[in-house]
């Protein structure tokens, strides 16, 4: 498949998504959202702040949008993304395998049912990994800054690792949906790499506008 094919082929599937399934799943997607922000509650009663920190928390929307780590104290907050896409995950499994069986009934006790253990067991997994890098990756950037004396090199490896606290769990994630659903049989190659990274804003920007 060609590149601006593959492009195509991804807006095509995205716009039909939402003409199918977006009035079915709205009850499923308003549950998953519930205990998403239950979660970012909960997180939020643990978190630490740095005193130094300027940036603004209006609600609990705000955990989605923002980092609140900095300097050396780590905002376990900053987990609200992982575990948004933590509970995305078991929606896109439930979506995936009613879509393939013809079930009109897209209740969230449908979703649940097409949840196995092992579903349970991978994401959990990936989720605490994710989450283990996520402040491995802070920590290193604290590092940098803090004994880096070139600026436009701490703000390049800022960037860096900025970037990485984004799309890994992203892409850890996804390879593990790909792999639940194919049953284990996972070819990754760079160009299939490439194709899913490039896809990866897309996917982004319609969490975050959904």
């Amino acid at each position: 498949m060609s590149f601006a094919n593959y492009l195509k082929e991804q807006l095509n599937d995205f716009v039909e998504s939402y003409r199918k399934f977006l009035f079915q799943t709205f009850g499923t997607a308003l549950s998953y959202s519930i205990i998403c922000f239950a979660v970012t509650a909960l997180l939020l009663r643990f978190s630490d702040f740095d005193k130094t920190s300027i940036a603004k928390q209006i609600s609990l929307l705000s955990y989605f949008f923002h980092r609140y780590s900095k300097g050396d104290t780590y905002s376990i907050i900053d987990l609200t993304k992982s575990f948004f896409i933590f509970f995305v995950s078991f929606f896109s499994l439930g979506l995936i395998r009613l879509d393939k069986t013809g079930n009109n009934a897209l209740s969230f006790n449908q979703f649940i049912r097409k949840i196995n253990f092992k579903d349970i067991i991978y994401l959990v997994a990936v989720l605490l990994i994710t989450s283990m890098l996520d402040f491995v990756i802070f920590k290193v950037d604290s590092y940098s800054t803090s004994h880096i004396q070139n600026i436009q090199l701490v703000k390049y490896f800022h960037d860096l690792l900025f970037h990485l606290r984004i799309y890994v769990p992203l892409i850890f994630f996804t390879l593990t949906i790909y792999s639940l659903i194919t049953f284990g049989e996972m070819k990754l190659t760079l160009k299939r790499f490439l194709f899913l990274y490039i896809s990866l804003p897309k996917f982004k920007y319609q969490m975050q506008h959904a």
